[in-house]
């Protein structure tokens, strides 16, 4: 969100909002519906996947924005500086929380998977993303922000979902660890990449 307003304005903010309500919402349907499939066995009894639809965090917001969005709903005054530093601080709280789960030993045991699966986020997807957009001949602002958004690495939500669902939360860790500090290399690659297509 910070990147598409610095590089665009508002109007980069609007395109990278709406970027982030289809992946955000996407990312967890599937992801809910994957850790509860394979939710590792436990004395716990199985989680439902559509209760844990319902109560999942970052899909309820996506919902209740577009309906306060459809509405002509927006926070002012003091609700909307409070959201704006609860938002600003979530990034950093995030990844210390994956900071700390993060299991030397068993990203030795896992270290090929997490880095075949780091590229495969960080390299492929933007390029896929990149691909398709200038396929269907995206508009200029709109395809930088898919190249920027596809290139993001996997939100720390992710770690929290595994650790809920039953999936491997030391592996998400890992993952999200990795991809955080390679992103660094990748995204202004890949933005660097939007530019050439446009030259």
């Amino acid at each position: 969100l910070s990147m598409g307003s610095a590089l665009f304005g508002e109007a980069g903010l609007a395109l990278m909002a709406i970027a982030v309500a289809v992946l955000t919402s996407t990312a967890n349907v599937m992801s809910v519906l994957a850790l509860t499939h394979f939710a590792e066995a436990s004395e716990k009894k199985k989680p439902h996947i559509l209760m844990d639809m319902i109560r999942n965090p970052l899909i309820v917001s996506c919902v209740v924005g577009i309906v306060l969005n459809l509405m002509g709903i927006a926070p002012s005054g003091i609700a909307e500086e409070t959201l704006d530093i609860l938002g600003q601080a979530t990034l950093a709280l995030g990844l210390l929380v994956v900071g700390a789960a993060v299991d030397l030993e068993a990203f030795k045991r896992a270290g090929r998977t997490t880095l075949t699966w780091s590229m495969v986020r960080l390299l492929v997807f933007p390029i896929v993303a990149l691909a398709a957009g200038l396929l269907i001949n995206l508009p200029s602002n709109s395809l930088a922000i898919v190249a920027i958004a596809a290139a993001t690495p996997t939100a720390s939500s992710g770690y929290i979902l595994a650790r809920q669902l039953g999936g491997d939360a030391t592996l998400s860790a890992n993952l999200i660890a990795v991809q955080t500090v390679f992103s660094v290399l990748t995204m202004p690659a890949f933005y660097a990449l939007f530019l050439l297509t446009q030259a």
